[in-house]
């Protein structure tokens, strides 16, 4: 297995998103995930980071830290801002079954799935705000699987 940690700093700009996303990618493809739950993984990143880059940081820019790593069969990923902090319940919970529906398109500017594809895709969120910092932790259960008996 590849490894099982990553952390990258980057300003909060759509090129050093995407940049950052580029290596995130590198690292995921590393690790012994699913293809496909990989590439939920990677959704859930790019909505959280674009969400980061456009709301947290609107009239300006500023630093995100990204963390990631493999936790027995879970994959966590943290990230973190100094933007503007998420406003009261607006942080919505993941997974089915939780009463959420995507959202209506008339409802919302620029269509508004982010949160829904974040929620949707990702099995636990978890937001915290301390010291000027946001972080918000998603949680991928079951997507690394047991190594294979000797």
């Amino acid at each position: 297995m590849g490894k099982t940690v990553f952390s990258l700093s980057f300003t909060a700009t759509p090129l050093a998103v995407r940049r950052g996303l580029l290596a995130f990618e590198t690292y995921l493809a590393g690790l012994p995930i699913a293809s496909e739950r990989r590439d939920s993984i990677c959704i859930v990143l790019a909505e959280a980071l674009n969400n980061i880059t456009e709301h947290a940081y609107p009239n300006a820019t500023g630093p995100i830290w990204l963390r990631a790593q493999v936790q027995g069969h879970q994959f966590i990923a943290t990230l973190r801002d100094r933007g503007a902090a998420l406003p009261a319940g607006l942080l919505p919970q993941p997974g089915p079954g939780t009463g959420h529906s995507a959202p209506n398109p008339t409802d919302l500017p620029e269509g508004g799935f982010g949160w829904h594809l974040i929620r949707s895709l990702a099995d636990g969120l978890d937001h915290a705000r301390f010291a000027q910092w946001n972080e918000l932790r998603i949680i991928f259960r079951n997507a690394v699987p047991s190594p294979p008996l000797p």
